[in-house]
């Protein structure tokens, strides 16, 4: 089950749920995040 938006940003806030909750978002929005750096340095 996914974390809500709210879920997400408390568990950011913590530091002991951050890590899991970054790869989380990174998992989620890998691809996005990859293209939007890339324009970003092209």
């Amino acid at each position: 089950m996914n974390p809500t938006e709210e879920e997400l940003l408390l568990q950011l806030s913590q530091p002991k749920s951050r890590s899991r909750a970054f790869s989380f978002v990174v998992r989620t929005y890998q691809e996005r995040i990859y293209w939007h750096i890339r324009k970003m340095v092209i």
